[in-house]
This record gives C-alpha cells, sequence and structure tokens, in this order.
C-alpha cells in the first residue's frame, strides 16, 4: 500500500533524481551537514509538508506525471496551500456531482447519512470509553438529537442539530482524557493539549481522504454537508466526518490512556498549545499505522486497510450519484478491530 511522506522539520530540501526524491535534512548532531534519504516516488501517496522546506520544480513536474499531490502547512499544522497534478479523469463523474449538489434532496440525503454514520461511531467510542458511567445524561442527548435527523428540511438545519451533537459530544471527551487537559474545543489556535491533537490529527486525516477524493475524480471542493468554500475541500471534509471517530478520536483515547502521549510532547503557552516534534513523530506512527491496519471487508471477500477503506467510501458515493445505487450508505465499520 502506498503511503504518505511527512516531512516534519523546517530547512528540508526536496529534490528529483530520475524516480527518486531525494531529500536533504538538517544534520542535528553536525550543524552546517545535511543528511541524504533516498525515497522511491512509486512508493508514495501523496507529499505533506509542514514548515519552510524547498521542493525543486523537476519534482513537482514528475509529481504531476504520476499525479502525487504535495499538501503545505505551518510548522504547527494550519494548511496553507497545495499542489495538484492535472486531473484526466472523465469530467461525467464531476457533472453528476454537481447536479446532485443541486438536487436539494439528494443533497440532504447524502449529509444525513454522513451526520448519522459519525454519530453512531462517535457514540460506540463514547460506551466504549465511559467505563465509569459518567456522560449517561450526555448519551442520551445525542441519542434524542439523532432521532431529529430524520425529520430536517435543510442541510443548515442539519449543521445546527449537528453542532448540538458535537457540543455534548466534546463534553464527554473532556471526561474521558485521563492526562491530556481538553478544556471544551478551540481551534485557531487551540489552547490545550486535547485540542491540539485533535487538530493535527484532523489535518492529517483531511489530506489523505483529499488525495483519495482527488483519485476518484470526484471534485474535492464541492462537498454535500460542508458549502463549497475556496479555501477548503468541502468533499474531502465530508468523507472526513465519517472517518473521524475510529482514526483520530479512538486513537487520542487510545494513546492517552496508554500514557503514549503526555503533555511533555506539546509547547504551550497563555494563547496556544502545539504538538512538538517529539509529539509529531509519535502521533504520526501510529497515525500511519491506523491507517495501514486490516479489516474484513465482506463485499471484496477480502482484508483491507483503513486506508484503501477511504478510497472505497469515494467510490461508494459516486455509484448513489450515478444512479448505481437508489440510496447513499456509508460503509458499515462494525468488524473494525477498535482499540
Amino acid at each position: 500500500m502506498k503511503e504518505m511522506l511527512y516531512i516534519m522539520n523546517s530547512n528540508v530540501e526536496l529534490l528529483k533524481s530520475k524516480n527518486i526524491i531525494k531529500c536533504l535534512r538538517p544534520d542535528p548532531d553536525e550543524p552546517g551537514k545535511f543528511k541524504l534519504q533516498m525515497i522511491p516516488i512509486s512508493r508514495l501517496n501523496s507529499i505533506e509538508v509542514y514548515g519552510n522546506v524547498k521542493i525543486s520544480t523537476p519534482l513537482l513536474k514528475l509529481c504531476n506525471k504520476v499525479k502525487i499531490p504535495c499538501y503545505f502547512n505551518t510548522y504547527y499544522g494550519v494548511p496553507i496551500g497545495k499542489f495538484v497534478p492535472e486531473n484526466s479523469r472523465s469530467s461525467v463523474i464531476r457533472l453528476k456531482q454537481y447536479e446532485t449538489f443541486l438536487n436539494t434532496q439528494k443533497k440532504l440525503h447524502i449529509a444525513k447519512a454522513i451526520v448519522s454514520k459519525a454519530t453512531q461511531e462517535r457514540n460506540i467510542i463514547l460506551l466504549k470509553y465511559d467505563k465509569n458511567k459518567t456522560i449517561k445524561k450526555n448519551i442520551s442527548r445525542i441519542t434524542q438529537y439523532v432521532k431529529k435527523i430524520s425529520g430536517v428540511k435543510s442541510v443548515s438545519e442539519l449543521r445546527g442539530i449537528e453542532g448540538n451533537i458535537m457540543k455534548n459530544y466534546f463534553e464527554c471527551f473532556s471526561k474521558l482524557l485521563y492526562h491530556l487537559p481538553f478544556n471544551g474545543r478551540s481551534q485557531r489556535p487551540p489552547k490545550d493539549e486535547g485540542n491540539s491533537i485533535l487538530s493535527f490529527g484532523n489535518v492529517l486525516l483531511y489530506n489523505t481522504v483529499r488525495s483519495e477524493v482527488y483519485r476518484s475524480a470526484l471534485d474535492p471542493l464541492v462537498g454535500f454537508l460542508h458549502e463549497p468554500h475556496e479555501n477548503r475541500a468541502s468533499l474531502a471534509l465530508d468523507i472526513a466526518e465519517i472517518f473521524r471517530p475510529i482514526i483520530v478520536d479512538n486513537l487520542i483515547l487510545h494513546l492517552d490512556h496508554k500514557k503514549n502521549l503526555l503533555t511533555n510532547h506539546f509547547d504551550r503557552d497563555e494563547m496556544k498549545c502545539y504538538l512538538n516534534q517529539k509529539g509529531k513523530k509519535i502521533w504520526i506512527k501510529q497515525f500511519k499505522e491506523r491507517l495501514r491496519s486490516s479489516i474484513r471487508y465482506t463485499p471484496l471477500k477480502r482484508n483491507i486497510a483503513i486506508q484503501e477503506e477511504i478510497k472505497l467510501e469515494c467510490y461508494n458515493l459516486i455509484k448513489y450519484i450515478s444512479g448505481e445505487k437508489k440510496e447513499y450508505i456509508p460503509i458499515n465499520f462494525n468488524n473494525y478491530l477498535r482499540y
């Protein structure tokens, strides 16, 4: 399975040598000198850069040829731009996608399915980790909001319900974290360790999903739950929402309970909190292992990696918008091996 190349240090230079990426990194043991890493581009799914990094034009030409997107973020994980190769895929799928977006009923049907599935997965996590039965009231409120989803008449009304679900969910999340402080959701900037790892994990997942959406020939910019916006790939956010609970949220709780992520893995001041280099290495290692983890996928009668399941979810959506399926039902994770 192909993987993402993460560049987490500044002052790194990426060059092309035939079909190899030459990665020059500063040597921490010898100031002024560099370490060379050779990476076959055939191994990669995408390139993600965090910090001040140089990428040569010949390498970008190669990325365009082999269809590898590059995502650029600040050192702290805030997205700032992207390089997306030219897409030669059929435009018919995108036309169907735009038609579906303009069809109020179909658009709402997809949005409802996404919120329902994401909430179902979050409830599974809450019930699993609530060993002391301290969040029964919140779970009950979430259940009541879920019952209202079928009756909503617009996506904006649905987002209001989703907002109430997430408010109660994050109240639960703060009680389930044992070692990482989390005092309500804050994002720009994250103000504590819990928010920092949530934001960083969501960015990595968003970029992973965006790559799969791009390869599927769907338009990443046109979503159904998240409205199109010039600074974000709304459809990638839609599909990422389905996978956030089992990939990001579940992994955070697991690492917190196992004491794999602690407050000393973060840099914090009065205004903001971000993962430090050690914390990023821990998270990325675990995140990549999570994407590679295997599950039994019944329709194909074989095991697949969770990253492949993201790709299949894109094609699952295509089958609905193209009329091959009458309903859009996100992939079932019931057989997923949870921590």
